[in-house]
């Protein structure tokens, strides 16, 4: 699991929404978190390419069954696991849509 720099902006009813970089995200969670800077972990299976955050591919492993790329975002460097042989190589630019993550505040 990877974690990312974000800025919660609000939350209602266990759903908190989050920036990262210019793309928003609402995630579930079992506490409330108060505005301000989180940490959001990210595994590699909650992250997909679509509409979301940009970033830049800076690397990419085919590991037989799927690839994993490393991906540097605004919020920091995350990782993405896909079915199938390598469709993206370092220096490639993407954009990632993040299904869940898991913010914890930051210290």
């Amino acid at each position: 699991a990877w974690t990312l720099r974000a800025d919660v902006i609000g939350g209602e009813a266990g759903a908190t929404s989050i920036r990262i970089g210019d793309a928003g995200l609402r995630v579930t969670v079992g506490v409330e978190i108060p505005p301000g800077p989180v940490q959001v972990v990210v595994r590699p299976d909650w992250v997909e390419p679509g509409e979301g955050v940009a970033g830049q591919v800076t690397g990419a492993w085919f590991r037989g069954p799927h690839t994993d790329y490393r991906i540097e975002t605004p919020g920091g460097t995350v990782e993405m696991r896909r079915a199938g042989s390598p469709q993206w190589a370092a220096g490639d630019s993407i954009d990632v849509r993040i299904l869940r993550g898991w913010p914890v505040k930051s210290s």
